[in-house]
């Protein structure tokens, strides 16, 4: 019998990671991924796949594709916001990781204790990171200036810490439809199934909650730096070959160290509402 799921087990790994190899390959060919997100995306998408099934994986493609969707609907502010961005485009390995990350380690602990409880922190996870991408990809589209989420001064748009009305409630839209993902594809597997409300409800605050934790870890100690061309604030090290001045933050916070923050916030939050 020990035999027979150690197969199964093995089968169910090997099909998630076909599975995700299907995604991203395409992902990459259309400028989503580089190369190294690609791999990132196998990885990350093997272990939902793999070890959540198609529940785990529901979430994950939806905060994907629907990121990705999102990142194409530009105006020339928002292009110009973004400019400030330390990593624009196709998402590489280290941002893969840094959004879905946290999640795969969830569900390791729950492949490991067989405690479903690891599954809400996933989602919560997930729910953060879809919530945060949301709120830059919609936010940036406001005609208003955002305001720093701790001084409630304006600052310019696209910079860290900034948040918006529009990218407040893009935010809350992207983790409680995150969250709806999951409990439609649990009620799709299982007609029958009649989940407890009030669990998802924790996990969709906790995701929101993560995504605001984000941005005031962004407004504090991600790295800044004065751009040395324009002399506009940005998160790039250097522009156009010349260093730029670390005006606050630590140089070795940046925004994906920022965004792996926010999914564990979100994981533990959940996990502790939940124990």
């Amino acid at each position: 019998m020990h035999d027979l799921m150690t197969e199964l087990s093995a089968m169910y790994i090997i099909i998630g990671g076909a599975i995700a190899a299907v995604l991203a390959v395409p992902a990459w060919r259309f400028g989503a991924l580089t190369k190294s997100g690609a791999v990132g995306m196998v990885i990350i998408g093997t272990i939902a796949f793999g070890l959540g099934g198609i529940v785990s994986a529901i979430p994950l493609v939806y905060f994907f594709i629907s990121s990705s969707l999102l990142s194409k609907m530009k105006t020339a502010a928002k292009t110009a916001a973004l400019d400030t961005v330390g990593k624009t485009g196709p998402r590489d390995l280290i941002q893969v990781f840094a959004n879905g990350g946290v999640g795969a380690l969830c569900l390791l602990a729950g492949l490991f204790t067989t405690d479903h409880i690891w599954f809400y922190g996933y989602l919560a996870s997930i729910s953060e990171a879809c919530a945060d991408t949301w709120a830059t990809e919609i936010g940036t589209l406001a005609k208003h200036r955002p305001v720093s989420i701790v001084t409630c001064r304006q600052v310019a748009p696209g910079q860290s810490g900034g948040v918006s009305t529009l990218g407040t409630l893009a935010a809350f839209a992207g983790a409680i439809t995150t969250v709806a993902t999951a409990y439609a594809g649990m009620a799709a597997i299982n007609p029958t199934y009649h989940g407890n409300p009030s669990i998802y409800i924790i996990v969709v605050i906790a995701g929101f909650i993560g995504s605001l934790v984000d941005s005031i870890l962004g407004a504090t100690v991600q790295a800044q730096y004065r751009c040395s061309i324009t002399g506009k604030i940005t998160e790039k090290i250097e522009s156009g070959g010349q260093p730029n001045p670390l005006i606050r933050g630590f140089r070795w916070i940046g925004n994906d160290v920022v965004n792996t923050a926010g999914t564990l916030i979100a994981a533990l939050i959940a996990l502790l509402f939940l124990i």
